[in-house]
């Protein structure tokens, strides 16, 4: 949603406010962080239940560590520098299927890591 120009703060906060019921919201990126989460906090959301990182590593791990048995993960990144199936793919039961998403060659991960050390 970072592609969306002039739109783009409107539709994160409309997506945080969809996340209305949500146990936990989890937001990698500036934009998801000042807009999405604010529309989640307009809905209802506790400062307790919405997490912002900047890196999609940072979210991963904080998501691997309450994951629990029986949740549901819904993600949605955008494809602008954000890399949320980073986040993804620590969340993985099968590592191996790390392969199936995107952005996954020897230079992709190369970039994204760069990016975020």
């Amino acid at each position: 949603m970072n592609e969306l120009g002039a739109d783009s703060a409107r539709l994160h906060r409309d997506v945080g406010k969809a996340a209305k019921g949500v146990d936990i919201l989890v937001t990698i990126g500036e934009s998801a962080k000042t807009y999405l989460a604010a529309g989640a906090a307009e809905v209802g959301l506790k400062p307790k239940q919405i997490h912002s990182f900047a890196s999609p590593y940072a979210a991963g791990e904080f998501v691997q560590g309450i994951l629990q048995q029986g949740d549901i993960v819904l993600a949605k990144g955008s494809q602008n520098g954000v890399f949320a199936e980073e986040a993804l793919a620590l969340l993985l039961s099968n590592p191996l299927d790390r392969k199936k998403l995107v952005r996954q060659s020897a230079a992709w991960l190369k970039k994204k890591r760069a990016q975020f050390e």
